[in-house]
C-alpha cells in the first residue's frame, strides 16, 4: 500500500489545469492540496493496516472511501484506481466472514470510571 503515497504524488492524470478550473483554485493551491493528499495518505493507509489487523473490515473500508474520495477531488485517477482494487478485494468473499467490532459507548466507560 506504500507504493500509494508515492503515485499520489506522481499521477495526477487529470490535467492540472482542468482540476484547478473545476476546484476554483490557482496552481499553487492546487500544488498544497496535492502534498496534502500525500500527508493524508500515509495517516490514512497506517489506520487502514491496523483495521485490518484487528479484523475491522468496516473501519478500513471508511478509510479507503475518503482516501478514494480525496483522490478523486484532485484528478489522481491511477490512485482512485488503485483504491478501488483495495476495495474491491476487501468486499470479497475472503473478507466476507469477518463483522466490524461491537460499537462501545462512551457512557460505559464513564460509568465504570466513577
Amino acid at each position: 500500500m506504500k507504493s500509494l503515497t508515492s503515485e499520489a504524488r506522481t499521477q495526477a492524470t487529470e490535467d492540472p489545469a482542468a482540476v484547478c478550473a473545476r476546484l476554483g483554485i490557482d496552481g499553487d493551491a492546487y500544488r498544497s492540496l496535492r502534498w496534502m493528499l500525500v500527508n493524508q495518505l500515509r495517516g490514512g493507509l497506517e489506520a487502514v493496516r491496523r483495521a485490518l489487523e484487528c479484523g475491522d473490515v468496516h473501519t478500513a473500508g471508511l478509510r479507503l472511501e475518503a482516501l478514494r474520495g480525496a483522490g478523486a477531488n484532485l484528478g489522481a485517477t491511477a490512485l482512485v484506481s488503485r483504491i478501488r482494487s483495495i476495495e474491491a478485494a476487501l468486499s470479497s468473499e475472503a473478507w466476507a466472514h469477518i463483522q466490524p467490532p461491537p460499537r462501545v459507548e462512551s457512557r460505559v466507560f464513564l460509568r465504570s470510571a466513577e
